[in-house]
């Protein structure tokens, strides 16, 4: 879904001898997801989310606890990006929905980054983070109908290599939607 709109502009020079006029401009928003952020029904994010540095692995460790507000949830998916001029990319999801009848998301999910489970992970292990680098995570619930939360706070995370000292600086408060995570900066 997107928005097209018609934008009229008045009093603008519309030629090269400077006569002016009114310019009409067709603006249209980019697509929309289908993913479900607003409105009632939704699970609410991940809370209490922790980073921890490794440094003889070079690995880092991002904890998290359910939201004392869901009840359903059957899916955690993890972003990382490198700065907010950059969207989020998907980096791993986890599937614990053992139902029977099982609700068919909306989202396309990578096979290789849908990791099935039996039961809730509430952690997840970033073998790709680079201590040369920034990167700015996020969290999300999903629930057994396939609603989506919004993002949870997002948090850039830098490592000092040299003495392992990790940095945590939440960038965003909780509450962002999908399909505009830059929604509160």
């Amino acid at each position: 879904v997107s928005t097209v709109a018609i934008a009229n502009v008045p009093n603008v020079q519309i030629d090269d001898d400077g006569a002016r006029g009114t310019s009409s401009f067709i603006v249209k928003s980019r697509i929309q997801t289908s993913v479900i952020t607003t409105g009632s029904g939704y699970p609410e994010p991940p809370v209490d989310i922790e980073y921890f540095y490794d440094i003889e692995s070079g690995n880092l460790s991002i904890s998290w606890s359910p939201s004392p507000e869901n009840t359903n949830v059957v899916k955690y998916q993890i972003f990382r990006r490198r700065s907010v001029s950059e969207p989020f990319e998907l980096i791993r999801q986890y599937d614990f929905d053992n139902s029977v009848d099982q609700f068919e998301g909306t989202e396309d999910v990578d096979y290789g980054l849908n990791v099935k489970l039996e039961r809730e992970l509430l952690f997840y292990i970033d073998e790709n983070f680079e201590t040369s680098d920034k990167y700015v995570y996020a969290i999300c619930s999903i629930n057994s109908s396939g609603a989506s939360s919004p993002f949870s706070s997002q948090t850039m995370v830098s490592v000092d290599p040299s003495v392992g000292d990790i940095t945590a600086v939440q960038i965003s408060p909780a509450g962002a939607p999908k399909p505009y995570p830059n929604f509160y900066l």
